[in-house]
């Protein structure tokens, strides 16, 4: 499912903000070490007190780990797997929403 034209718009303008030295307080470069730094940050906002996904969960997670900056500077969304796709849900974290399949 490819992202709507705001949440590419969105996307872009956020790449746009975190890689321009004036507008962040410490630029960074969409690296491998930026996207292990949004997952990090995701799965904190998303479980940061451990309660809801599983050792599990977290390892099917981890094939998105190195992918989140490239898809923050492309304005694209990480693929949906199989388990969620038949949700039909378009939500940003609808990859994640499935932890029972």
């Amino acid at each position: 499912m490819a992202p709507t034209a705001d949440q590419a718009t969105i996307s872009k303008l956020v790449y746009g903000a975190l890689s321009d030295s004036r507008l962040a307080y410490r630029p960074r470069p969409a690296d491998q070490a930026l996207s292990e730094d949004i997952f990090r940050r995701f799965l904190e906002a998303l479980d940061g007190n451990k309660q809801f996904f599983t050792a599990a969960d977290i390892a099917r997670f981890e094939p998105y780990r190195g992918t989140m900056g490239e898809a923050v500077r492309q304005a694209t969304r990480p693929p949906r797997s199989p388990c969620s796709a038949s949700t039909g849900s378009a939500s940003t974290s609808a990859w994640i929403s499935r932890a029972s399949c």
